[in-house]
């Protein structure tokens, strides 16, 4: 999760796709996490920045609270 935290932190746009990989990547083995979006919202993400990574901080929040509780 640190390269997903230090491109947040250095306010990089942050694509929902890498973040959704990354997460997968960090909690395998411990959480299945599977992720459905429509062909339009995720051009609607591919084409604001700004969205895609508020959501993709939204989704990070999401997950580690789900793995702590």
């Amino acid at each position: 999760m640190d390269s997903i935290s230090s491109r947040l932190e250095a306010e990089q746009p942050v694509s929902f796709d890498s973040t959704i990989r990354e997460l997968q990547t960090i909690w395998e083995g411990e959480l299945s996490i599977d992720v459905s979006i429509s062909t339009e919202a995720m051009n609607a993400l591919t084409g604001s920045k700004i969205t895609s990574t508020i959501l993709s901080e939204v989704l990070i929040e999401v997950i580690t609270n789900a793995a702590k509780h």
